[in-house]
């Protein structure tokens, strides 16, 4: 678990340090709520974990456009978000382009059936997260 923790957390912090810009366009409909993480993996070893049920990983999207992600109820990162074009359709949903504090590295997310939100950074190596809507 604490390397999901670990993997998490680096993502937020490299999207937070890169360079600023500006992007257009407000939260998206289906981004918005609590997600709780519970399946992450990838790299090139293609290792994939399933996040204990114990391990409780919450990332929260508002429609002010805020965002934070907590762990075990303590707060890990939190700041502002913004969502840029359709990316890309898969089956059950839409891809679209997140970027954290106005960083300048895209996160591709898609939010599946509306309960299933998955997100990665869209390299041959990157790791992908796995989230079930809490509210």
């Amino acid at each position: 678990m604490r390397f999901a923790c670990l993997c998490a957390i680096t993502a937020t912090i490299l999207l937070i340090s890169c360079s600023k810009s500006s992007h257009s366009s407000d939260a998206r409909p289906g981004l918005t709520g609590d997600w709780r993480l519970y399946h992450y993996g990838g790299g090139f070893a293609g290792i994939y974990v399933d996040v204990p049920a114990d391990s409780i990983v919450l990332l929260s999207f508002r429609a002010d456009g805020t965002y934070e992600q907590q762990e075990n109820g303590v707060s890990k990162a939190k700041g502002t978000f913004k969502v840029d074009s359709v990316s890309g359709s898969v089956p059950g949903g839409r891809s679209w382009t997140l970027f954290l504090d106005g960083g300048s590295m895209p996160i591709t997310y898609t939010v599946i059936h509306s309960d299933t939100l998955r997100y990665g950074f869209g390299y041959l190596d990157g790791y992908d997260f796995s989230y079930v809507r809490v509210r």
